[in-house]
């Protein structure tokens, strides 16, 4: 609907916001708070990236990443349309998101590793939206309830560089990744006020997105043990920034600290292979009108 206009791209705005949050590299859990002139939002979401290190006689090393992502996003939203007075919106959307990647890490140089990698993944978003006019307004009241399905491809590239200064490990690195998402089916219910019957129609996310992200990690150890494995300590630093038009923010900054422990031969002696370390932390995020505070399992890309 014409009148509709700005309502649907804050509606957009919050999704895409919601998408980045949860596609994230690494594990974390947290809560977010957005606002400005019009719009107030929370969102919450987690991520967990499970990663499998392989020796094949073929290619050679490579690594298998399985990524479940889940966020909601519940906004408010305020808005004056040209003519018929002002409305308010207030909107609930959850995203479910499983995503396996496919990576080979290369030794451009003896410290410098880049890894090339594929994704495919689905993702579920479902909804509603309530619209109410303020006093004096001609809107109309209504609510749309939606669900859709959508499959998710992507191409990445991440080159990190491996320095060791005396016990710590420093890992400047940065990545770019290019993602697709193209619906497979979907579904929404526009219930007007009555005596007006409902309308239904298909509920689509078609969109391609670039983000790019640069991040500073550094480890040491603390200097005790927990049975065989080694206590460190990690700190990082992230900087994402998204290519597309769309989104309540365009960049991101997120600082963490965490401790935890090198699994190493115990990994290896408990699931056959070394699943690197275990950490928990908690990092801070802000952007441009928004701030939050996540825990984290440490920062890996």
């Amino acid at each position: 609907m014409s009148d509709n206009t700005r309502l649907r791209t804050l509606n957009e705005d919050v999704a895409y916001s919601l998408f980045l949050l949860t596609n994230g590299g690494f594990t974390s859990a947290g809560t977010i708070d957005y606002r400005d002139d019009t719009l107030a939002a929370k969102i919450n979401v987690y991520t967990l990236p499970l990663r499998l290190p392989l020796q094949t006689g073929l290619l050679g090393p490579i690594e298998l990443r399985l990524t479940t992502g889940y966020g909601e996003a519940k906004t408010t939203s305020q808005q004056v349309l040209p003519g018929l007075g002002g409305v308010t919106e207030r909107e609930y959307v959850s995203l479910l998101n499983f995503r396996l990647d496919l990576g080979r890490p290369i030794t451009l140089l003896p410290d410098l590793v880049a890894t090339p990698m594929v994704g495919l993944g689905t993702q579920h978003w479902s909804g509603k939206l309530d619209r109410n006019p303020l006093g004096g307004s001609a809107v109309p009241a209504d609510r749309t309830t939606f669900w859709t399905d959508a499959l998710l491809a992507e191409l990445a590239m991440i080159v990190e560089y491996r320095y060791r200064w005396g016990a710590v490990n420093i890992r400047p690195g940065a990545s770019a990744s290019f993602i697709n998402l193209s619906t497979l089916d979907g579904r929404a219910t526009i219930t007007p006020t009555a005596p007006d019957p409902p309308a239904r129609g298909k509920a689509t996310v078609d969109a391609d997105s670039t983000i790019l992200r640069a991040a500073l990690r550094a480890d040491g150890p603390l200097g005790y043990r927990l049975g065989e494995a080694e206590l460190r300590w990690q700190s990082f630093v992230v900087g994402n920034y998204s290519t597309s038009a769309i989104g309540l923010f365009p960049w991101s900054i997120e600082l963490g600290v965490a401790a935890g422990v090198e699994l190493g031969a115990v990994g290896r002696r408990l699931v056959g292979f070394d699943p690197g370390a275990l950490y928990l932390g908690v990092s801070y995020i802000t952007g441009a009108n928004f701030s939050g505070v996540r825990a984290n399992f440490g920062f890996r890309f």
